[in-house]
This record gives structure tokens, C-alpha cells and sequence, in this order.
């Protein structure tokens, strides 16, 4: 019901007037009449809107009407992501977070996530805080773990052992050694 909401007001607030079939493939969305709605919108998706390029991840993200095909849903998000799309760039960066549909990778969620956030998406705003807050969670847990080595090098080995673990990785090559003599 969110992602109705949300396809709903970015179509309402679009400046742009949309001929019929657009409003149809709306219309049909909003009735739960998926087939029609991929119908109407597939066109103005290849045309390169957008909105129609969201609605269409919307639709293969979740199954609608069709089967999963997170492979297509990453497809039409990037397009509309790629045009600036906040909603998209965020449903991105969740794929990307979660390994749906894309292998997973932090610093693209984190990248699409920013892209979001700078245009004042809240979901992307919150994912970016979350994502935020668990690695420098992530980060101190490796530096705790690091006070056990035997030798400081040892102590930055496992701290990059421990951040690549978690998705993670050293900002630059003194970035261990922070961390290490912070802590210790």
C-alpha cells in the first residue's frame, strides 16, 4: 500500500501532462489491474519517463500481477534512478543493501542512497543514517577486536579482516591504524 502512496504522489505532483494511456496505465495500478497498468506504462518507460520506469520497478519488485523478476525491477529502477528519480535511486540502493537482484554491494546502496537523500527522500534519509550508524558500530567492534593481537600489525590485519567481513573496507591504508590507536 506504501508504494502506492508514493508511485501516486510523484505521478500527482509531476508538472507533466500525460496523455491518456498513461492515465489508464495509472488508473489500472490503482485498481490492482497490473497487467494493464505494465501494458499502458511499458511504452512511456521505453520513451525514457521516469515515473513510468519506477512504476514498472515497482511492479517486478514486488511480483504484481506477475511473477518476481527482481533482475527487471533492477533494470527500470536504474533508468528512472539514473534521470534523478529519488524514489528509484533509494529502491536501488535497497536492492543493492540487500543483495536483491545485484550481488551485494555497500558503497553502491550507500552511493544511490546519498543520491536520494540530497533530494530530500525520508526512506533514503533513514537508510543512510541506519547504514551510517551500523558502521561505525562495525568499526569500533573491529577495533575492540583487534586488542586481543599480539603485535599492532596483527591488530590491523584483523581489523581489515573484520571490516571487509562486514562489507566494509579501510578508507585509505592508515585508516587501520586509526582506528587501532584510537581505541587502544
Amino acid at each position: 500500500m506504501r508504494h502506492i502512496f508514493f508511485f501516486l504522489l510523484i505521478v500527482m505532483l509531476s508538472p507533466i501532462s500525460w496523455g491518456a494511456d498513461f492515465n489508464k496505465g495509472v488508473d489500472a495500478y490503482e485498481r490492482g489491474d497490473y497487467a494493464t497498468a505494465l501494458r499502458e506504462m511499458t511504452p512511456f518507460a521505453e520513451q525514457g519517463n521516469a515515473i513510468a520506469q519506477y512504476g514498472l520497478g515497482l511492479i517486478y519488485a514486488n511480483g504484481e500481477g506477475i511473477e518476481k523478476n527482481l533482475t527487471e525491477a533492477m533494470k527500470w529502477y536504474r533508468k528512472a534512478a539514473e534521470q534523478g528519480h529519488a524514489s528509484a535511486q533509494n529502491n536501488l540502493g535497497v536492492m543493492y543493501d540487500n543483495g536483491k537482484g545485484v550481488e551485494k554491494n555497500l558503497t553502491e546502496a550507500m552511493k544511490w542512497y546519498r543520491k536520494a537523500a540530497e533530494q530530500g527522500n525520508e526512506n533514503a534519509l533513514n537508510n543512510l543514517n541506519e547504514k551510517r550508524d551500523f558502521e561505525l558500530n562495525t568499526r569500533l567492534r573491529c577495533a575492540d577486536a583487534s586488542r586481543t593481537a599480539q603485535t599492532e600489525y596483527a591488530a590491523q590485519q584483523v581489523i581489515k579482516a573484520c571490516l571487509a567481513k562486514s562489507g566494509f573496507e579501510a578508507e585509505s591504508e592508515s585508516e587501520s591504524d586509526c582506528w587501532f590507536n584510537w581505541f587502544n
